[in-house]
């Protein structure tokens, strides 16, 4: 009997020992529950005051409130606003020399924020979206230029075509040439021509381009000057495989054009136009993304 009370003791002792046990969980497991409850409120809270801060362009104090947030949607408004940040950085700077690399970064950055479903506001991602849209052009306007400057380069022989037929040869006497030659050149110089036009109305402010504009003007000039003389050869009564030449002598010039930087350019002298018209572009390029620095 004895032994069967001590037992019954034992055992109310256990049950009474696992009480405190079982009410500790469950205050741990309230303020979890409480924890967690707060950490969603806080997440909210902050969240939406960051984003209401983002959309009203105030970076600085959106990056400020959403330092606070964690979550998948709080990590990509930060990466938005960092974004804004390093555009406002940097574009100044961009303005003297194009930097690719940091084009194509904010690109990448851009695409990953509008093309994300972690539930951002529609003008948030409408504005990376725009961003990566300006990136986008920019981008495709570069890469452009690089397929065409040989074509380019090529098209500004005609400048010096005038003077090639006047350049007198061992005989003492201007270079001969045939009208088919010539209209051959022409053909070819019309399309490139045409494709440097077409270029021009891909970038943004392409018409203010002042060395892009001059040398398609003054290239479409000396194609009709070539071809009405070619014109005049023929209805002279030559054939367009007869050998003939211009008569005259002289050299043809154009006037030197002056940069931004008051460096002087010429037609005859393409290499340097070309790379001086380039900056030009990379410039209207960069002020494509104007709108989305905030000084």
């Amino acid at each position: 009997m004895t032994e069967y009370r001590q037992n019954q003791n034992t055992v109310a002792e256990n049950r009474n020992s696992r009480k405190p046990l079982i009410i500790a969980v469950g205050v741990i497991c309230a303020l979890l529950a409480i924890l967690i409850t707060f950490l969603a409120c806080k997440n909210t809270i902050f969240y939406s005051a960051a984003e209401k801060k983002a959309e009203n362009l105030e970076f600085s104090e959106a990056a400020e409130l959403v330092g606070n947030v964690s979550s998948e949607k709080g990590d990509l408004l930060s990466d938005y606003l960092a974004l804004r940040a390093d555009i406002n950085a940097v574009y100044p700077m961009l303005l003297a020399e194009l930097d690719m690399e940091k084009i194509n970064e904010w690109s990448i950055t851009a695409a990953r924020i509008s093309q994300s479903d972690a539930g951002l506001s529609q003008k948030i991602t409408s504005e990376a979206a725009a961003i990566g849209q300006k990136l986008g052009v920019i981008t495709g306007c570069m890469s452009e230029f690089e397929r065409i400057k040989p074509e380019i380069l090529s098209l500004m022989e005609i400048f010096n075509e005038v003077n090639r037929l006047l350049t007198k040869g061992p005989d003492g006497k201007n270079i001969g040439f045939t009208a088919a030659e010539e209209k051959a050149k022409l053909s070819q110089w019309q399309l490139q021509l045409a494709g440097l036009s077409d270029y021009a109305q891909t970038v943004p402010g392409g018409e203010n381009i002042y060395l892009l504009t001059y040398l398609i003007r003054e290239a479409q000039g000396e194609l009709s000057e070539i071809a009405n003389a070619v014109d005049a050869v023929t209805a002279g009564g030559y054939s367009d495989t007869d050998l003939v030449r211009f008569g005259g002598s002289g050299r043809k010039s154009f006037p030197g054009i002056q940069n931004d930087k008051g460096e002087t350019v010429n037609f005859l002298d393409k290499e340097p136009y070309v790379e001086f018209m380039f900056n030009e572009i990379k410039r209207a390029l960069a002020e494509n993304i104007g709108e989305f620095y905030i000084p």
